[in-house]
């Protein structure tokens, strides 16, 4: 036992870990979490390089990631989102503690923002090898829908120019539902038509999560080679409503109307351009494409 514990301090004092911290996530309070845990694994051996994230990185970031050991992203999905490519570049493991809104990276791992927990993990160093999605060829992992959330995301991000709390999505789902019209949407998945010109909302994910813990594909995993997706007939607001209540409920399954399939690549279009999110961050608009991306990442799992 002994000798256990003195090769896992071995292996902590060698290990070099970045600390990437948003300032603008959720409420605020990364950059002072990050500086905190340094001072904590700093006092255990553990060597840590901080990084503050921007909204646009040069060829400096994938060095940074490259050198490390192990990178601890103090933030959401969203402080996540750019830093998915050189993750998958240098095949650095990734670990979130989560200081965002929703962080459905580090819900679906069971990652907490506990000190001691983090440490276990660099102790354990338990890693696991996770695929990606991607939309028009920019990298996401958790989902992307169209529909009243993804109206609500683009109305924020036109707004937003600091950190957010939940709070701060009620005005502006407020203001989306007044005028909300369901989008028009015709999918194909593998080449294969599954909706032809219908109203509601569509989600693809690359596994369980979603805001709220709506779980609309409560089989997706990260670790095979197929998004999962959910197409949800509905004209306006009220029917979407019911729909994530019957999830809440786990009873949709059941249902006839609901258009649930899998697939690699899927090709999402409407009659008029319409939001497109993807982690909880605004995209684009339709016409999009939708794909398993060949790239993996590497995530540090939780003891």
């Amino acid at each position: 036992m002994a000798g256990y514990a003195r090769a896992s301090q071995q292996l902590i004092e060698k290990m070099k870990v970045g600390i990437l911290f948003n300032p603008a996530s959720g409420k605020g309070h990364s950059p002072h979490v990050a500086r905190e845990l340094e001072s904590f694994l700093s006092a255990r051996g553990v060597t840590c390089r901080l990084l503050e994230s921007s909204n646009t990185y040069d060829d400096s970031l994938l060095d940074y990631i490259r050198d490390l050991d192990v990178l601890i992203v103090a933030g959401g999905d969203g402080t996540l989102l750019p830093l998915l490519d050189p993750l998958a570049a240098t095949k650095t493991p990734v670990y979130m503690l989560p200081t965002g809104n929703e962080s459905l990276f580090a819900r679906e791992f069971s990652m907490t923002a506990d000190f001691e927990s983090v440490f276990k993990a660099l102790q354990a160093n338990q890693v696991t090898t996770h695929h990606i999605g991607e939309i028009n060829g920019t990298p996401f992992f958790t989902m992307a829908s169209v529909g009243f959330d993804s109206c609500v995301i683009q109305e924020i991000a036109s707004k937003r120019v600091g950190p957010i709390g939940h709070i701060g999505y009620i005005a502006p789902s407020l203001k989306v539902l007044k005028s909300y019209k369901a989008p028009r949407l015709t999918i194909s998945v593998d080449g294969k038509q599954v909706v032809d010109d219908r109203e509601g909302f569509f989600v693809v994910s690359n596994n369980k999560q979603y805001a709220l813990k709506m779980f609309f594909n409560r089989d997706a995993v990260s670790t095979d080679e197929v998004l999962d997706a959910t197409f949800l007939p509905c004209k306006s607001f009220m029917s979407y409503f019911s729909w994530q209540l019957r999830h809440l409920m786990g009873s949709v399954n059941g249902s006839s109307s609901a258009v649930k399939c899998k697939g690699t690549n899927f090709k999402i279009n409407s009659n008029e351009p319409y939001p497109v999110q993807i982690d909880g961050e605004y995209f684009g608009s339709t016409p999009v494409q939708v794909a398993i991306s060949s790239n993996t990442i590497q995530v540090l799992e939780p003891t």
